[in-house]
C-alpha cells in the first residue's frame, strides 16, 4: 500500500531546508514540490530510496559521494548508501521519493553482496 504527503517547501534564500528524518515505520511515495534553490535534506539510512525528478531540474548529494547527480524529468537515483542526502532545486522542482520495504530490500542487498563477493 502506497501512502502519498504532499509537501510544498516554500523558498526566502539559501536558508529554507525541509528535514526527513529516518523512520523506518514509513513505507511507500512522498511527493515534494521544492521552490528554486530549496533544499531537502534527508538523514538516516535511505538505502534503497529511489528518487525520482517528476518535473524541473535537481540535484542529489550523498555523503561521501564524490559526485553530485543531476535529474531532469523523468530522471530517477537510487540511494545507495547511509548518511546524508541533500536535494537541491535548481529549479522549481516536484520529485516523488518512493521509500523501500527495508525489510525486503536489506534481504535483497545481502543476497547481492553474497553473490558478488563470495560472503
Amino acid at each position: 500500500m502506497s501512502r502519498t504527503a504532499p509537501l510544498f517547501c516554500g523558498n526566502t534564500g539559501w536558508e529554507q531546508v525541509v528535514s526527513i528524518k529516518s523512520d523506518s515505520a514509513f513505507r511507500g511515495h512522498l511527493a515534494v514540490t521544492l521552490s528554486e534553490d530549496s533544499l531537502l535534506k534527508m538523514d538516516g539510512d535511505y538505502r534503497g530510496t529511489r528518487i525520482a525528478c517528476v518535473k524541473g531540474t535537481v540535484c542529489v548529494t550523498l555523503q561521501n559521494d564524490h559526485k553530485d547527480h543531476i535529474l531532469s524529468d523523468d530522471e530517477s537515483f537510487l540511494i545507495n548508501r547511509k548518511g546524508r542526502v541533500i536535494t537541491w532545486a535548481l529549479s522549481v522542482a516536484t520529485i516523488d521519493i518512493v521509500f523501500p520495504d527495508t525489510d525486503r530490500y536489506c534481504l535483497i542487498e545481502r543476497l547481492r553482496r553474497l553473490v558478488v563477493f563470495g560472503g
